[in-house]
């Protein structure tokens, strides 16, 4: 029982410094993303 407890903590911890690392670099492919979204737009338009 203590050991299972234990990994579904470590596995908590581990998601969650993943998400943390990763969440930068979503939110930059995202940002990214709409400018070049924007971008192709206001292209098409001109």
């Amino acid at each position: 029982m203590i050991t299972d407890s234990f990994l579904i903590q470590n596995i908590n911890l581990l998601i969650g410094i993943t998400i943390l690392i990763s969440s930068p670099f979503l939110l930059v492919s995202i940002s990214f993303n709409a400018i070049l979204a924007l971008g192709g737009g206001i292209i098409i338009i001109w």
